[in-house]
């Protein structure tokens, strides 16, 4: 029993001093061996590889890669002239439009968050939402004013309100905010916002993950594997749309 005991001792001080192992020695992170979980170079690849090839359709209106990406970095940049950075919380209550697209890319390369509020629920739950996630920016289709301005009434703190007017509803509606959609994105500098910014300020990666964004990429990934052309998001037409939950 003294000898099983001593040798379970001395296995446990050799396992203690042979933590530093030679398979971890000069590995720390670093861009050969670590990347973060994020779906932000998917679109970046797209648009290198595939600039003119059609991303977007939605109606009349048609978008390439290389356009899309465009849109993204000027999202990401004009939010970053907002103040908006690793940390902070921007709301999107949009239906599957391009512009639904545009916040999963362009948000993330800020390095705050993206949460995608369900557009079938109630106004006092989107209050909610809205206080208990911090949004400090809410990008609102007109489509969804009445919910939004109801649980803008009852929110706590009021964030800044970009409303997104699609050209493809003709439904009833109102804007909420002081700016628009193309405004704001008219602020931005397309060549001013990196996508590799929040890797950068973040290496663990954790600001980049948002509602759905960290899964993002193993999902693209898999489609990757067996259709490596990427597809267009589409949409046929105005009276069919397909909401964002």
């Amino acid at each position: 029993m003294k000898a099983s005991n001593a040798a379970r001792r001395g296995r446990t001080a050799m396992s203690g001093a042979d933590k530093a192992n030679p398979y971890e020695l000069d590995l720390d992170r670093n861009p050969a061996n670590y990347a973060p979980l994020t779906p932000l170079g998917f679109i970046e690849r797209a648009a290198t590889v595939y600039p003119g090839r059609l991303a977007v359709i939605h109606g009349a209106r048609r978008a390439t890669w290389a356009e899309t990406y465009a849109r993204c970095r000027r999202l990401a940049s004009a939010l970053a002239h907002r103040g908006i950075g690793v940390g902070d919380t921007v709301a999107a209550m949009l239906a599957n439009t391009p512009e639904m697209l545009e916040c999963h890319f362009g948000i993330p390369m800020t390095g705050a968050v993206v949460n995608t509020l369900n557009t079938r629920l109630d106004a006092e739950a989107i209050a909610f939402m809205l206080g208990h996630g911090g949004a400090k920016v809410l990008i609102a289709d007109r489509e969804f004013s009445k919910t939004i301005k109801e649980a803008l009434a009852l929110a706590k703190s009021r964030p800044l309100v970009i409303d997104y007017d699609d050209p493809e509803f003709t439904g009833p509606g109102e804007r909420l905010g002081t700016l628009e959609y193309e405004e704001f994105l008219r602020g931005g500098d397309p060549d001013g916002s990196d996508p590799e910014l929040s890797r950068r300020r973040h290496p663990d990666g954790n600001s980049e993950l948002g509602q759905h964004h960290g899964g993002g990429a193993p999902i693209l990934s898999d489609r990757a594997l067996g259709d490596p052309v990427p597809r267009p998001l589409r949409r046929a037409d105005g009276a069919c749309r397909q909401h964002s939950r």
